[in-house]
């Protein structure tokens, strides 16, 4: 479970407001979605990545279907070697800043 790992490597979804929530250390990363809807700016074990930065658009999901906006969002979670670092050394140090044992 999350609440047993070390740390949490996830996209925006439901589990990581549970790391957030059990105090593990998580590294989130988001394309499509705004990092300023899943960040809590409060916790230094938790780290947004933003991988959609510069490329997204704006989709008002759930209120309009606006298939060309949807469609321009296809690919921007693809993980480069270098995206792939950067995921491991930011979990390196959240883990650091939130380490369980040292509370």
């Amino acid at each position: 479970t999350i609440a047993a790992a070390d740390g949490f490597i996830g996209c925006d979804s439901v589990g990581q407001h549970f790391a957030h929530t059990l105090k593990t250390p998580a590294v989130t990363v988001v394309g499509a979605t705004y990092p300023e809807n899943v960040s809590y700016e409060d916790n230094d074990a938790f780290q947004v990545l933003d991988l959609g930065a510069g490329r997204r658009r704006y989709d008002p999901i759930r209120i309009s279907f606006d298939e060309e906006v949807g469609r321009s969002h296809d690919g921007i979670m693809m993980l480069s070697d270098k995206a792939v670092d950067e995921i491991v050394k930011e979990l390196e140090i959240v883990m650091k800043k939130g380490n369980k044992d040292a509370k």
